[in-house]
């Protein structure tokens, strides 16, 4: 399992989960190659679209930091993190000394990050928040997930179960589809096709089924 402790502890390693290394188990790698060499037959680079949640409390200001910000400092005269510990980027803003991992990839413009993200009339409900951000509804309904409608859609289209992937004990509000929900497993390199028989037969027809997504 990839716990929010790690992946702040070893940043950007870890997401290479979802991108076709050792870590997506073997039903997920063929489709991975499809999508891939699909995309190049339509001249279109190969992506997976990895999203990381880390969910709990977490100081914005204090992560991307607005060290040249008087008001800043004004507001927060003990909080505020040094400028002799903020790790320039521009107009400004700085990261955090811990997420020094992160500057190579802004340096090499592969990381972009949007601050200050809302929403209009917000109510200052941290839950009610948590359900708008996760379904793109604005009335904080209990309906389906921003990304589940999407999964439901190209399932719809393409009637592929394995377009979404959760690696998780739950699965997010982000992704719950009535349509399609995605499997969600605490351990990706165990996940697998559950028997469909005794002995030979079950081995015969699961290879059959992984064939689907392969080359």
């Amino acid at each position: 399992m990839i716990t929010r402790r790690d992946f702040i502890k070893k940043g950007v390693a870890l997401v290479t989960l979802g991108a076709g290394g050792a870590a997506v188990p073997a039903v997920f790698k063929g489709a991975f190659a499809i999508r891939a060499s699909e995309a190049a037959g339509a001249g279109m680079p190969g992506r997976v679209l990895v999203i990381v949640q880390c969910a709990g409390g977490n100081d914005g200001l204090n992560t991307l930091v607005p060290y040249q910000d008087a008001a800043y400092r004004k507001a927060r005269p003990a909080l505020a993190v040094p400028e002799a510990e903020v790790i320039p980027l521009s107009g400004g803003w700085g990261l955090h000394k811990n997420l020094g991992a992160l500057k190579p990839l802004w340096d090499g413009k592969k990381l972009g990050i949007v601050h200050a993200v809302g929403y209009p009339n917000p109510d200052y409900s941290h839950f009610k928040s948590m359900r708008i951000w996760q379904t793109a509804d604005t009335a904080g309904s209990f309906g389906d997930g921003w990304l589940g409608k999407y999964l439901a859609r190209l399932e719809a289209e393409e009637h592929d179960p394995l377009r979404g992937f959760n690696a998780g004990a739950s699965l997010p509000q982000a992704l719950t589809s009535s349509v399609a929900p995605p499997p969600s497993v605490v351990d990706p390199q165990r996940y697998s096709i559950s028997p469909l028989g005794p002995g030979a037969e079950a081995q015969r027809r699961q290879a059959a089924l992984l064939k689907l997504y392969e080359l």
